[in-house]
């Protein structure tokens, strides 16, 4: 999923964070710390996430290339 679709998704409340971590089998810890790092930061006030990186904004990364596969949540 592309992180415009993905991002876009969470501020139309079509996906959860929680629904995400289930789909990557991640922590919602570890979804919303990748968000970050990406550039963005959660404004509660607007419900929207806002880029504030330095470089061009990182619309068409897909998010799934961010996530390890080697961290996994314990069962």
């Amino acid at each position: 999923m592309l992180v415009k679709k993905m991002l876009n998704g969470i501020m139309m409340k079509e996906i959860t964070i929680k629904e995400l971590a289930d789909q990557y089998d991640v922590s919602t810890r570890t979804i919303q710390s990748k968000i970050k790092k990406l550039g963005y930061e959660w404004d509660s006030k607007e419900s929207i996430y806002r880029y504030v990186g330095e470089e061009s904004e990182p619309l068409d990364v897909d998010f799934s290339t961010l996530i390890s596969k080697n961290s996994k949540m314990p069962a």
